[in-house]
C-alpha cells in the first residue's frame, strides 16, 4: 500500500485541523504540536513508528509504561466509529497483528481502549482529542473488575460495535482484553479515565495524567526500542 504523501497535504489544514493536537504535527512543518514544543530535540525528531494510508502508529506522551503506543487515523475523523466498516477492521487487524508479532514478546499482554468522540463539542469528558486515536497499553490484569460498576459496560462481539455510536451520536469508551470487547455510551466520565484506573493499579499516581508527567524519557525508550521492527513491519489489506 502507498504511504501517504505529507507534502501533498501539509500546506491544506482545514480549521479544524489546525486546531488539532496531532496533524499540524504530522502534516505541516514547523507547525505547532505539543510534542514539538515539549518533547522534540535533535535525538528524538519525530515518534511515528509505522504508517500506510490510513493509519499510523506512535508513541503517545505521557506512556508511563514502556510499550505503550497509539494507533490513529491520518485523516482527521472524531473516532474510529466513524470509519467505513472495511477500514475499521482493518484497523483491528493491524492491532492484533502489532501485538502478537512485535509488542507481546517484549513487553506481554495487552489492552486496547479508546475514547471516542462524537465531534470536537461532543467529545466526553473522558476524551482528550477528536482526533481518532485508540491506546494499545502493556498491561495483563483484569480491567473489568478495576473499573466503577456505576458505568454501565456492555460486551460486543466485535470491533464493528462501536459504530453504533455514530447512531446513537453518544461519545464512547471501547476497551478490548485478550478475549473479550466492551462498550459504554456513559459521557458522564472523568478526563483520562482509563489511563488512570490502569496508571493506578500499576502504582502509579498523579503521574497517569499525560499533562503532568511526559514520561519523555520513557517515550524515546519505546521509541528506538521498537523503530527497527517497525521498519520492517508489512500489513497485508483485508
Amino acid at each position: 500500500m502507498k504511504n501517504l504523501q505529507i507534502e501533498d497535504i501539509q500546506n491544506q489544514l482545514t480549521p479544524e485541523e489546525q486546531k488539532c493536537e496531532f496533524c499540524p504535527e504530522f502534516f505541516k512543518p514547523n507547525g505547532y504540536s505539543t510534542f514539538k514544543s515539549l518533547i522534540q530535540d535533535e535525538n528524538f525528531r519525530h515518534r511515528t513508528l509505522w504508517k500506510n494510508q490510513d493509519f499510523r502508529i506512535i508513541v503517545p506522551i505521557g506512556p508511563f509504561k514502556p510499550g505503550y503506543l497509539m494507533i490513529m487515523t491520518n485523516k482527521h475523523i472524531s473516532s474510529f466509529s466513524y470509519l467505513p466498516t472495511r477500514t475499521l477492521f482493518q484497523a483491528d487487524s493491524i492491532i492484533q497483528d502489532i501485538i502478537s508479532k512485535i509488542l507481546a514478546p517484549k513487553y506481554g499482554p495487552y489492552i486496547i481502549f479508546e475514547h471516542g468522540a462524537m465531534n470536537e463539542n461532543l467529545k466526553g469528558a473522558s476524551c482528550c482529542s477528536d482526533h481518532a486515536h485508540i491506546h494499545i497499553i502493556p498491561y495483563s490484569r483484569n480491567i473489568m473488575s478495576k473499573v466503577s460498576s456505576d458505568i454501565d459496560f456492555k460486551k460486543i462481539n466485535n470491533i464493528g460495535g462501536i459504530r453504533d455510536a455514530v447512531n446513537l451520536n453518544k461519545p464512547y469508551i471501547y476497551i478490548q482484553t485478550i478475549n473479550e470487547r466492551f462498550i459504554t455510551f456513559d459521557g458522564d466520565i472523568e478526563s483520562q479515565y482509563l489511563r488512570q484506573v490502569i496508571g493506578t493499579d500499576e502504582g502509579i499516581t498523579i503521574d497517569w495524567d499525560w499533562r503532568i508527567n511526559h514520561f519523555k524519557k520513557i517515550m524515546t525508550q519505546t521509541y528506538f526500542n521498537l523503530e527497527s521492527e517497525f521498519k520492517n513491519y508489512t500489513h497485508e489489506n483485508l
